[in-house]
């Protein structure tokens, strides 16, 4: 066992994570996680980081309750290495906050994304992308507990955040326009929504494809923004 070895699983269960594949990312990052319980022991940031990757796939595999074990036994060893105030810390508070937002615990969510926030701003900057993709994400959580006005409060400046720092051409910039385009229909407001999934469009189905689920999910946004 060596954490050469770790790193390589790591690795390639990051990628499949990203691409969807979260059976076969987990099967990877356990095999990561356990060199690393022998090699940097229970409570090495490594190990954290470990634990983090098998709870995103298990939260993309549905798992809820898995995934807050997984990420709260992250969060530990990182509040015991690097602090509370560390951008880590902050992102295992995000994912958090994420998974209980999928479980529709909206105050939990709410809970966890806010201390996310709070450590991003103090020390990523108000500015930073990850501050905008927590941002994004409060904006959701209101979005899904039927407060659009309020979740317009958050998804505005966390779009307008992405366009400065990633431009009109990146996947996350197109995503934060669908969410408000969302918010906007919600809010009577269907002209300036159509808009920015059209531009969303623009971005995703060169970059993703037509079939991926980003896509189709601003493809059906659009379609509902006409009426019959």
């Amino acid at each position: 066992m060596h954490e050469n070895t770790a790193c390589s699983y790591n690795n390639i269960g990051y990628l499949q994570n990203t691409l969807g594949e979260f059976s076969k990312a987990a099967e990877n990052h356990s095999k990561a996680l356990e060199i690393r319980l022998v090699t940097l022991g229970p409570n090495h940031p490594d190990t954290g980081a470990s634990y983090c990757n098998l709870g995103m796939s298990a939260d993309g595999m549905g798992d809820y309750n898995k995934a807050l074990e997984l990420f709260e036994k992250d969060l530990a060893i990182s509040i015991a290495t690097v602090g509370e105030e560390h951008p880590g810390t902050a992102s295992t508070y995000h994912h958090i906050g994420r998974v209980y937002a999928s479980k529709g615990d909206h105050a939990a969510a709410r809970k966890y994304l806010d201390k996310a926030l709070s450590i991003r701003k103090s020390t990523l900057g108000a500015t930073h992308p990850d501050t905008a993709r927590t941002l994004n994400s409060i904006g959701l959580v209101a979005a899904m507990a039927g407060d659009h006005s309020g979740a317009l409060d958050h998804l505005t400046p966390a779009l307008e955040l992405r366009q400065a720092a990633l431009g009109n051409t990146h996947v996350d910039t197109a995503e934060s326009m669908v969410n408000v385009a969302i918010s906007l229909r919600e809010t009577g407001r269907p002209a300036e929504a159509r808009a920015l999934l059209e531009q969303a469009l623009a971005v995703l189905q060169p970059a993703l494809g037509p079939a991926h689920a980003r896509t189709v999910a601003a493809r059906e946004a659009l379609a509902h923004c006409y009426p019959g």
